[in-house]
């Protein structure tokens, strides 16, 4: 894949907007990807999540919530599909008796920065949303006059909801990588995995109602019926789409909430082109006998 031997290698020297673009089209086509792929893909995603989780936490410290929920909803769904990967990556020994499975090597080293990792996040996320929630009462609580102070205030909290739910996705997806059965592994995949923060504020903001399965509800259900139908363009409209105006969450400092956003394309705008495209040629079809009618008749 073009985007994991030229892109992720060097994603950090991307602009941090752009970072968090690139993240979350991965986290998009994710449950797309099969076979092969993932193993290239797997060890540049895992490496970017450790990266992004600190070796130690202090009051100035800075999670990047929103890039760390596009990598770990990624991480499971590739490892989904090739579990006995996992070993030499992470060192989660995950029997299959595959060629791939070299469960006899050591790498006990990376299990130890797996479980101190994934724990750090754990504990880290409840924190962080416990300060959301104070920062959004009050919000809640403050007294606004004007339009233009009632919008912003409405922003900041629509902000903090986002953020929220991204904390608590990467608190239920590192939970299960450091607490995964080894013998029955279990990955948050396809319709077990979670709903990502920015595909609900696409959806009309987080808390909303959404239609659609797991991970990005309709406008995933939408992507995946527009691959199928080979209109892949569209996965190509939403990576060349510009940043959303108000997406300032790439990086969220303790006492500070901010949420990241996005635009989403789908593969039904093309079905629904296609439609009105046979729908134009029965027309024309109809038109034709018309006029042969017509011709009979003179």
């Amino acid at each position: 894949m073009h985007t994991t031997l030229q892109v992720l290698p060097k994603l950090k020297e991307l602009a941090p907007e752009q970072q968090l673009k690139v993240l979350k089209l991965f986290a998009d086509i994710a449950p797309f990807i099969k076979g092969a792929p993932c193993r290239t893909c797997l060890p540049h995603i895992w490496l970017l999540a450790l990266s992004e989780v600190p070796d130690t936490i202090t009051a100035e410290t800075k999670i990047n919530w929103a890039a760390l929920e596009c990598l770990l909803y990624t991480f499971h769904q590739l490892a989904s599909c090739v579990p006995g990967f996992m070993h030499s990556i992470t060192g989660l020994k995950i029997f299959t008796g595959q060629p791939e499975n070299k469960i006899d090597e050591d790498h006990t080293a990376k299990l130890a920065e797996l479980t101190t990792k994934m724990t750090t996040l754990v504990k880290q996320s409840a924190d962080y949303v416990k300060k959301l929630q104070q920062v959004m009462q009050k919000l809640r609580e403050g007294k606004l006059d004007t339009p233009e102070a009632k919008k912003e205030n409405g922003q900041k909290i629509a902000s903090c909801q986002t953020t929220i739910v991204a904390c608590q996705n990467v608190s239920i997806l590192a939970e299960r990588i450091k607490s995964i059965n080894l013998k029955d592994p279990n990955f948050l995949a396809d319709e077990k995995a979670v709903k990502l923060s920015f595909k609900q504020q696409q959806s009309g903001g987080a808390g909303g109602k959404r239609k659609g399965g797991a991970g990005g509800g309709g406008e995933q259900g939408g992507m995946r019926g527009g691959m199928r139908g080979g209109v892949q363009p569209a996965v190509k409209r939403q990576a060349n789409a510009g940043a959303n105006p108000n997406e300032k969450a790439v990086y969220h400092q303790q006492g500070q909430g901010q949420g990241g956003g996005g635009k989403g394309g789908g593969g039904k705008g093309a079905g629904v082109k296609g439609g009105r495209g046979g729908m134009a040629m029965r027309g024309a079809s109809r038109g034709g006998r018309g006029m042969r009618g017509r011709g009979g008749r003179r």
